[in-house]
């Protein structure tokens, strides 16, 4: 979870443009809520591994300036956030 974290970091510290990207603070803010929720180790370990999935593909998105690679990814932010909740 530290190296997402620390990824995140980085992302938001290079990537100028994407600072209007909503990805770019919400995979982080979703990482830590998903630390402090109650779901079982199971089930975190499931979502934490799905969200790592998604910030990879939102930080190719923004690499390769891929429009439907970047909505893809706030897709899967927006299903794992309602699970999180």
């Amino acid at each position: 979870m530290k190296v997402l974290l620390l990824a995140a970091v980085a992302v938001v510290a290079l990537a100028g443009p994407a600072f209007a990207c909503i990805g770019t603070t919400e995979y982080p803010e979703t990482a830590e809520a998903l630390q402090q929720s109650t779901l079982t180790p199971e089930r975190k370990a499931e979502i934490e591994k799905a969200l790592q999935e998604g910030w990879a593909m939102h930080s190719q998105s923004h690499e390769t300036s891929d429009g439907a690679m970047m909505g893809e990814s706030i897709e899967i932010l927006r299903g794992l956030q309602s699970e999180i909740k």
